[in-house]
């Protein structure tokens, strides 16, 4: 069995078959934190973190599932 995620979430993914669960991409997030990056660089001030975690969603859909592990196997 094979599940399938995309990213950045496209409308079209829902409509496929089977619909394709999706990661979305925060674009307004990344772009406020790259902006208050930049400008801290500008002002010659070290950014107070070099990464930055911005929080994504996601949308499951029918690619994805949970499998059933037989016999003590690995989850």
């Amino acid at each position: 069995d094979v599940s399938i995620i995309g990213f950045d979430y496209d409308a079209l993914s829902r409509y496929l078959n089977p619909p394709v669960t999706t990661i979305s991409n925060p674009a307004p997030g990344l772009g406020a934190e790259a902006a208050a990056l930049i400008i801290d660089i500008m002002k010659w001030q070290r950014p107070s973190e070099l990464s930055r975690l911005v929080p994504a969603s996601r949308s499951v859909r029918e690619s994805c599932r949970t499998l059933a592990m037989n016999g003590g196997g690995r989850r």
